[in-house]
């Protein structure tokens, strides 16, 4: 329960800063990080190796980030490892995947009814933060 309101502070304010200035404070995602670990091994159920299967996916979009010349930003791999740190890589990859489907079904849409082209840059938090949503919903309810 811990790590689900964790990630909850986490997420909140990384989706109105990504929203309003498109930047996400790398000290401060780390530093949630860090503490996700910490409060995974000493008070929830989550194994270390989930976590650092969490905590490499966000190390990947890092990859992709450095070889894509930051077409997906830095923060938003840093922000990607430190929900793993909250929530394991089991939720996280399904809800990066949701994300990503997600962000991709949006933006298709604002480039059909004409309002971006495809060079516009969509923030990623928000729909992070919906795939989590969902991940932690269906997590809950099975």
């Amino acid at each position: 329960m811990i790590s689900v309101v964790g990630s909850i502070a986490l997420l909140a304010p990384a989706v109105v800063m990504d929203v309003r200035k498109k930047r996400l404070p790398l000290v401060f995602l780390a530093v949630f990080g860090a503490a996700g670990i910490v409060v995974n091994l000493c008070f929830e159920n989550l194994k270390w190796p989930d976590i650092a299967a969490g905590v490499a996916v966000g190390g990947l979009f890092l990859l992709i980030s450095k070889i894509t010349r930051e077409q997906i930003a830095y923060g938003d791999g840093v922000l990607v490892g430190s929900l793993g740190a909250w929530i394991g890589g089991g939720l996280l990859s399904g809800a990066v995947l949701i994300g990503l489907l997600s962000g991709g079904v949006f933006g298709l849409f604002l480039i059909l009814i004409r309002k971006r082209s495809r060079k516009h840059r969509l923030p990623f938090a928000p729909f992070l933060s919906f795939g989590c949503g969902i991940m932690l919903i269906l997590n809950f309810f099975s």
